[in-house]
């Protein structure tokens, strides 16, 4: 199997559990602070990326290709961590469309517990 094949695969079988968190964790992101600072200060570049919906791994923050982003957490962390149930610690990855990262606005981040809540649907 060729490395771009392996990496695509890796990539598939993590959207199922980055859509199922999404579903079922609420209505905000938990991020990291840091994690947080880097995605404020990178949101043009994750709005001119070319794919829809955008999957951000605030880990590899401001890699914007998910593939590339994905195989730089392995080799540093291992599987990146996505939060199944609220409360239970931030997000390692997360995802929006186009149209949403076009209207989140970092005056709608909150912090809270050690944690910033980032709205999954921004308001436009």
């Amino acid at each position: 199997m060729g490395h771009r094949t392996a990496r695509s695969l890796a990539l598939a079988a993590a959207l199922p559990c980055v859509t199922a968190s999404a579903d079922d964790a609420g209505d905000v992101w938990r991020l990291d602070p840091e994690a947080a600072g880097c995605l404020v200060q990178s949101l043009e570049t994750y709005r001119a990326a070319p794919v829809e919906p955008v999957i951000i791994v605030l880990g590899a923050c401001p890699q914007v290709d998910p593939v590339a982003a994905l195989a730089r957490m392995t080799q540093s962390n291992g599987t990146p961590r996505v939060r199944t149930a609220p409360g239970d610690g931030p997000d390692e990855v997360i995802v929006f469309t186009r149209a949403e990262l076009e209207c989140l606005d970092a005056g709608e981040f909150v912090e809270s517990d050690g944690v910033v809540l980032v709205p999954r649907v921004p308001a436009c």
